[in-house]
């Protein structure tokens, strides 16, 4: 070979070796918080909500099915929310960081009496993103100050041309987003054919993190923490990390979401699955998820007209107190409404840990299944009630400082594996019927004021 073949070949290879280099350091479109050279750009935003708000609508409406929409670094302002109508659409966030703001802070406050509480008129104002078509995929964004940061289904305040589009398949993949100082972080209404999967998420400082009703939802591995409870917009407390229920008086159904994996520290409650009067909600998985409460302090000087609104008029006390996991089926309103049902849950190798009153509550709940959960430090409230939401705790006053409570109607659940420790009250307080309790040790203490409930130890 000549010494100008050997040239070439040379150079031939090393411009190869080049080309190989730059496509293996080059990010991949596919990649998460990748720019992508085929998506739609949104311009650059100017803080105004008219002109943030037209701009993105606009990408969003523009963009073809299957198509990708690239948001620009910095905050966008968008007022009333903006719409999701097209199909199998990806909306993705800047590397650099992009921000969308409902609103400025202040729009979230109630007003102090003699107006009343009215959050329609914030929801109005100052919302993220609405999911009308199915299969859309949302990533690398920081959504904070709206009063959903995404809502996926039919909300039923906007116009019904707004709604022309609307989600029955379902499919959608929320992830690698941060939610803060937001009301609900994510609400998903059903009835869709395909779960929405929640999944690597951040949400901090809100009142309801996560909410599925009506509709099947996977909640995957999420950090949900409320480190500053006072900046929790509108209520100046949190609520929930993860809520399940029915949808209405539709009668959509409330099956198949999945919770699994994550972390949920500092709200009043942690995870609950909730049937309305007359419906159920069944087979749904709880697992591997670690639950810390405790008390959550309101501010010193936390307004009456508040703490009216949010936990009943006459309510008093400093601290908001609440339950790692809840299966609870709503009592009806009359003696011939029957009772909501929650049936066919598995509660497995959870770390509950932190509570005052009460680990598990277990109210209109049969035939589930509690297995190799720990739950930890569980104190008595004092005082009893106290404040709290959602829950009348006076039908549990005799469970005050277990870790689980079984109540009277709720029978035919199987309890197994679990461990205590630091219990102040009864590891279990069984009031319901034919339940099946097998313990792993001696110690843990169970208290059985139903019928034909077996208990096991070693």
């Amino acid at each position: 070979m000549s010494r100008i073949d050997r040239l070439h070949k040379w150079s031939v290879l090393a411009a190869l070796l080049m080309v190989i280099a730059a496509v293996a350091c080059s990010p991949s479109p596919s990649e998460p918080g990748a720019l992508d050279p085929d998506a739609v750009q949104v311009d650059a935003p100017t803080g105004q909500a008219e002109v943030d708000r037209a701009v993105v609508q606009a990408a969003l409406d523009g963009v073809p099915p299957g198509g990708t929409v690239q948001l620009a670094a910095g905050t966008y302002l968008l007022g009333a929310g903006v719409n999701l109508v097209v199909p199998d659409v990806t909306l993705q966030g800047h590397p650099d960081g992009t921000v969308l703001r409902g609103c400025d802070p202040e729009v979230m406050e109630f007003p102090a009496p003699p107006a009343e509480p009215n959050p329609m008129a914030i929801i109005q104002n100052c919302s993220g993103l609405y999911v009308l078509a199915d299969r859309q995929t949302i990533r690398d964004l920081t959504i904070e100050y709206a009063w959903h940061g995404i809502f996926v289904g039919t909300p039923p305040w906007l116009p019904a041309d707004e709604n022309s589009s609307t989600s029955s398949s379902g499919g959608h993949t929320i992830e690698n987003n941060l939610f803060r100082y937001t009301p609900n972080g994510v609400r998903v209404v059903g009835p869709a054919e395909q779960p929405t999967v929640i999944a690597n998420n951040e949400v901090r400082n809100a009142f309801h993190a996560f909410q599925a009703n009506g509709a099947a939802v996977h909640f995957l591995n999420n950090r949900i923490s409320v480190p500053e409870p006072h900046a929790v917009p509108s209520s100046h407390h949190p609520e929930s990390g993860v809520i399940v229920n029915t949808w209405g008086m539709e009668g959509h159904h409330c099956e198949g979401s999945r919770v699994e994996g994550n972390i949920i520290e500092g709200t009043v409650n942690g995870i609950q699955i909730l049937a309305d009067p007359g419906q159920t909600c069944t087979g749904h998985v709880i697992r591997d998820n670690e639950i810390r409460l405790g008390e959550v302090p309101l501010a010193g000087d936390y307004p009456d007209y508040l703490r009216d609104f949010f936990f009943g008029p006459g309510a008093v006390g400093s601290s908001a107190t609440g339950t790692a996991i809840r299966l609870h089926g709503q009592p009806g309103s009359t003696p011939d409404e029957p009772a909501g049902r929650v049936t066919d849950v598995l509660v497995e190798n959870n770390r509950l840990s932190g509570g005052f009153g009460l680990a598990v509550q277990l109210r209109n709940a049969s035939s589930n299944r509690l297995v190799g959960n720990r739950i930890t430090d569980i104190r008595r409230r004092d005082p009893f009630p106290g404040l709290t939401w959602g829950e009348d705790p006076t039908v549990w006053k005799d469970a005050n400082g277990s870790a689980i409570w079984i109540s009277a109607g709720s029978d035919l659940n199987q309890l197994e594996g679990n461990s205590f420790e630091g219990i102040e009250a009864s590891a279990v307080m069984i009031q319901g019927d034919e339940n099946e309790v097998t313990l792993g040790d001696e110690e843990s203490k169970v208290e059985d004021r139903g019928q034909g409930n077996q208990i096991r130890r070693p």
